[in-house]
């Protein structure tokens, strides 16, 4: 899988995206269940990515409880991505675990290499804040509300 999505990622177009999940609370289910029923959850978490996707897209399990998700034609606008992947990808499908998801687009950086560390940085601030989706405008949004915040505070 990693040497699959090491060339699928040379090859994704400019407009391309990479998303970086990793399922929250997921623990609990192999504590609760065993593992059977966990690796079984896994394997249909990885069906339910690769029907989401369709044609425009290729999903790949990373191990554990992490995946990554190649797009190369969203069929939507670029700004409803983000949506999308909120809507289809995010959803609590047992006992309430859940998916961080990072997502960074391929004209991010020239390195394809910076774009997959910019998803998986957004996916562990999504899972730092508890949120579904971290994007690039939500990352500009926060940083933008943390400086009217601390230039608002009073200094001592």
């Amino acid at each position: 899988n990693r040497r699959q999505l090491e060339q699928d990622l040379a090859t994704l177009p400019h407009g391309g995206h990479v998303l970086v999940m990793d399922l929250d609370y997921f623990k609990t289910i192999n504590d609760r269940f065993g593992h059977d029923v966990g690796d079984s959850l896994l394997r249909g978490y990885g069906t339910w990515l690769v029907r989401m996707t369709g044609a425009w897209g290729q999903a790949y399990r990373m191990g554990g409880d992490e995946y990554v998700l190649l797009v190369t034609s969203f069929p939507g606008q670029p700004a409803e991505f983000g949506v999308w992947a909120n809507e289809r990808l995010q959803i609590p499908f047992v006992d309430g675990v859940t998916a961080s998801i990072g997502i960074a687009w391929r004209h991010e950086s020239w390195r394809v290499s910076d774009v997959v560390r910019l998803a998986d940085q957004r996916m562990y601030q999504a899972k730092a804040a508890r949120a579904a989706v971290q994007t690039q405008t939500e990352q500009a949004q926060t940083k933008q509300a943390q400086a009217e915040h601390s230039q608002a505070e009073p200094s001592s």
